[in-house]
């Protein structure tokens, strides 16, 4: 039998960090697209700095999986906000 597969797992085990990090980083920037500051979370403007100490530090896979984290929580936030 056939099982599935997790990509978002493999990508993380087979993916080298730094095609990694430019994919989330992508992410963010299209989060930020378009909005205007005040439009902007004060969170995420937080953990954007987080994310770029992380690479200062070259702590790549870390600032990938904030950015990735960062991502996933503005959707989440965009949707709440649409929806109420």
């Amino acid at each position: 039998m056939d099982h599935v597969v997790n990509l978002d797992g493999w990508r993380r085990e087979h993916e080298p960090e730094e095609l990694r990090l430019e994919r989330a980083v992508m992410a963010v920037d299209a989060c930020f697209e378009g909005r205007e500051r005040s439009d902007v979370p004060e969170w995420a403007i937080t953990e954007v700095f987080a994310i770029q100490g992380c690479i200062s530090m070259d702590l790549l896979e870390d600032a990938a999986e904030r950015a990735e984290r960062l991502v996933r929580r503005w959707r989440r936030h965009d949707r709440r906000r649409r929806s109420g």
